[in-house]
């Protein structure tokens, strides 16, 4: 999503395309091999964020600064910085968005020091199983804070 912007957004499997009108063009498009996927595809670099895409569709999101946000469509919108109180969506809280179809088995958020994507955080928060109309999905984010406010977001697919 585009920060202020709840109305519009793209997810894992969207094409270039749907992000493209949502995020506008990337600063960069780098061409690699995704060893996990055995295929081609290109990192879309918006300044210090990476949309990992293969063929022509996305397949993961790497948020490391407040150009992008991550959220639910008309529900709510998270960015790198915002503080931690602003994330107190739990089991109950998330439910409210059950008539949109979507909904999360969320737990808490631990609060643990540790590194992940080369940054140190002291919590984190990431969902074990994400569903949509009562379907799973192979799909999962994580959430890292530090001091307290959001650090690093990641949206991925749970095959990788």
């Amino acid at each position: 999503m585009k920060p202020g912007d709840i109305k519009n957004g793209f997810s894992r499997g969207d094409s270039v395309d749907v992000m493209i009108k949502v995020i506008g063009k990337p600063d960069d498009i780098i061409t690699e091999f995704f060893a996990i996927d055995d295929a081609y595809g290109e990192i879309y670099c918006y300044q210090s964020n990476e949309i990992y895409v293969i063929n022509n569709q996305i397949n993961s999101i790497s948020v490391y600064d407040d150009t992008i946000a991550f959220g639910i469509i008309n529900k709510f919108q998270l960015k790198v910085g915002d503080k931690i109180k602003e994330f107190n969506y739990t089991r109950v809280d998330i439910n409210k968005f059950d008539k949109s179809g979507a909904y999360n088995d969320f737990k808490p958020i631990t609060y643990e020091k540790g590194r992940a994507y080369n940054l140190d955080y002291d919590a984190y928060f990431s969902p074990e199983f994400f569903y949509y109309k009562d379907v799973r999905l192979d799909l999962g984010f994580t959430i890292l804070f530090k001091d307290d406010r959001v650090l690093f977001i990641s949206m991925y697919d749970y095959d990788c």
